[in-house]
């Protein structure tokens, strides 16, 4: 049935970092033109139909299973082609809201082709009822809502999404040696030969796959083995702790763990009640 449910957001909410404004779902989309944009971002995603959605006199068709994004005050319009024309939608706002777009890979406004729309549309669903039902902290809910449905696009969007589960199959040799040689050396030209690449052309799939270079990708992993031997390692000096993730220097695994972390290691043991 066709829905519509605009939030009464508190002054509390307004400081959460993203919040629903407004949430919907259309048996058949009517017709939409605003000259002027929307105030919130909007997210829509298409069950069945065909739509075309025009932004800056350029149209585009919306089919089953895309879903399109809006961002504020961008004028648009969209309409129905093939009908009926099912879809969920959701329009949200906050000092966050930009950042999780890009995070969930809605850099650009427009359509998104979505590998599996099926989980994006159970938690779409979920929202409705979420907001019709009024639970008390609805703001908070509705809040951790937009979070899981954003990150589901994450993982659905078919736009570079098969690219990187691809390359994070390729660098598996990569990390899993990582992984098993942190307590001595690595070297660039090393990890290469794994992959038969060059140095440059690994730094390259790195970069597009975790946006770090190789070594950093190595140092963070040391860092993080470190944290688990300063809590679990039964005692053991600092020295002891820095050449088992491969540093031989412990004023530079202290400086390291420092920029990494925030903190020195004896702070970040303190904090979880060791001394």
């Amino acid at each position: 049935m066709n829905e519509i449910i605009y939030t009464t957001l508190t002054t509390t909410d307004y400081q959460l970092p993203v919040y629903i404004t407004g949430v919907g779902h259309w048996d058949h989309q009517e017709g939409i033109r605003r000259p002027e944009g929307f105030p919130d971002y909007q997210w829509t995603q298409v069950v069945s139909g065909e739509g075309e959605l025009i932004i800056d006199q350029e149209r585009y068709l919306v089919k089953q299973g895309d879903g399109f994004l809006l961002p504020p005050r961008l004028a648009h319009s969209y309409h129905a082609v093939k009908e009926p024309w099912e879809a969920y939608w959701f329009t949200y706002d906050g000092s966050l809201a930009e950042s999780l777009n890009q995070l969930a890979g809605l850099t650009r406004p427009g359509i998104y082709t979505i590998n599996d729309s099926r989980p994006v549309l159970e938690m779409m669903s979920d929202m409705l009822r979420l907001m019709r039902e009024k639970e008390p902290g609805l703001g908070m809910l509705g809040s951790k809502q937009i979070y899981s449905v954003l990150l589901g696009l994450r993982q659905q969007l078919a736009e570079g999404s098969l690219a990187t589960q691809q390359m994070n199959e390729r660098l598996h040799p990569v990390l899993r040696y990582i992984e098993a040689n942190l307590h001595r050396p690595i070297t660039l030209p090393e990890l290469a030969e794994l992959l038969h690449v060059t140095p440059q052309h690994l730094c390259l799939l790195f970069k597009k796959t975790f946006k770090l270079r190789p070594m950093e990708y190595v140092n963070k992993e040391r860092i993080n083995k470190g944290k688990e031997l300063l809590i679990r390692g039964g005692g053991m000096k600092l020295y002891e702790i820095a050449r088992q993730v491969g540093f031989e220097n412990p004023t530079y695994f202290n400086t390291l763990f420092k920029a990494y972390v925030g903190c020195t290691p004896g702070e970040f043991k303190q904090m979880h009640g060791f001394k």
